[in-house]
């Protein structure tokens, strides 16, 4: 599992940050879509697929987890 770090995302009046621990990129993306989706409507900010490469940590979890902060406003 790796660790998939995006900043500058979720942006209100401060930039948010999103995080995922998943097995790759393409499942990191679809967590963390699923996730926002089921919190509120994001608009564009809310998809992911349009984000920049996130940073990736190595890490030994061996299953999914997401965590996510919108920017303040």
């Amino acid at each position: 599992m790796n660790l998939y770090v995006w900043e500058g995302v979720l942006t209100d009046y401060t930039s948010g940050m999103a995080v995922a621990l998943a097995p790759d990129p393409e499942t990191a993306k679809k967590v963390v879509q699923k996730e926002i989706e089921g919190s509120r409507s994001l608009g564009d900010e809310g998809e992911v697929a349009s984000w920049a490469a996130p940073k990736v940590i190595k890490t030994d979890r061996k299953s999914p987890v997401v965590f996510f902060v919108c920017g303040g406003g």
